[in-house]
Formats: C-alpha cells, structure tokens, sequence
C-alpha cells in the first residue's frame, strides 16, 4: 500500500452506524475494485438492495455490460454526483504527500517522539515458608 493509500483511507458514509440506511435503491454511486487504490478508476453502479445479512450489497454496473454482482459496501465510495470532488480530494492529498515526503528533516537532537517509559518493576509475593 502506498503512503497516499495510506492516508486515503475510504470515508464511506462515515456518520452512518448502518451503511445501508443512507442508500436507496436506483441511487448511482462510484465504484472501486479495491476500495483503497488511488489507482483503481471509479465505475458507474447501480445500488439495487442490502443483503440479508452481512456488508454486502447488490449492484448494477452501468459502465459495464448491466451485470449485477454482489460486493462489499465498502467498496462503494461516494455517491457518482460526488466523486469528481472526491478524486480532487484525492489528487490534493497526494500533493500533500509528495511535498512532505521530501521536506526537511527535524534539526539533530530533536525527538521526533516522546521516551518510552520503562515499565515498572515486577514484585513478586512473599511466600510462606513451613515452620
């Protein structure tokens, strides 16, 4: 995974405690194979239902052949209307990395994290002994 990966970390209906209470069916959002790769294309889908049970939904895939395939909602990312604001998100914040990956490292003998305390001393109990 890639640094940018790294801090693009999927912010799928983050406020929602269940993800399918923000979906209706008909709704189009934007589809990622791998929900984490910036280099993934976003693909047109068709959100059709929830599963039964599980993090699973079905899906239309408009871009495609009209196939319906189930996959992880984690997989949908935003939104269609949404998601050229979120690869400007993305492309900003892979600007960001770039430029701190090469900024100046810290002045010597400055601590780039605090100690580490040592942990405390183990006591062990007294034992008794048989008369």
């Amino acid at each position: 995974m890639s640094t940018v990966e790294t801090f693009l970390k999927p912010v799928v209906c983050a406020g929602l405690k269940d993800f399918n209470e923000g979906m209706d069916a008909g709704q189009v959002w934007a589809y990622r194979e791998r929900a984490r790769s910036t280099e993934c294309r976003f693909e047109r889908v068709e959100y059709v239902q929830a599963a039964p049970k599980g993090k699973k939904c079905l899906v239309r895939f408009l871009d495609r052949d009209g196939r319906e395939e189930w996959v992880p909602q984690g997989r949908l990312i935003v939104l269609w209307d949404d998601s050229e604001s979120r690869l400007e998100h993305e492309r900003r914040m892979a600007a960001v990395v770039e430029v701190s990956a090469h900024a100046a490292p810290l002045p010597a003998g400055l601590p780039t994290r605090p100690a580490a305390r040592e942990p405390p001393a183990r006591t062990t109990p007294a034992r008794y002994s048989a008369p």
